[in-house]
């Protein structure tokens, strides 16, 4: 196989195993990004997007956030409940397309390098 066939086959090996790895963890990402995001609640506006929660008082105060209060298994049912199994997947055909160019691109590039290095010392 030349060096040009063994950089396209590594290519979309990669560029197949890596989208289908982020696809699969795309709800982890999404749970992950929902509970960063609650740890800032006290610099969000008034209303809590995934919840719709007020986050002023009566006084119109903000709410301190509770942090740590809800673990990554809560956040993931409310995710689910408010959104559906959609709402999991959210940014996962966006994830998986950037993971196609970037692990096809870095894979592709250092086999298909690697194998005309292989091939210039053989010549030698």
């Amino acid at each position: 196989m030349g060096t040009f066939e063994q950089a396209w086959v590594s290519t979309l090996s990669a560029g197949v195993a890596g989208s289908a790895a982020a696809w699969v963890t795309t709800p982890f990402d999404v749970v992950k990004t929902r509970m960063m995001l609650q740890v800032g609640v006290g610099d969000s506006r008034e209303v809590d997007r995934v919840s719709g929660r007020r986050l002023l008082d009566n006084d119109g105060d903000r709410r301190r956030p509770q942090q740590g209060s809800r673990s990554a298994v809560q956040v993931g049912r409310e995710v689910l409940q408010v959104e559906g199994v959609r709402g999991l997947f959210r940014g996962g055909l966006v994830r998986a397309t950037f993971t196609v160019v970037g692990n096809g691109l870095y894979m592709g590039c250092y086999e298909g390098a690697k194998h005309y290095l292989q091939d210039v010392q053989e010549a030698m």
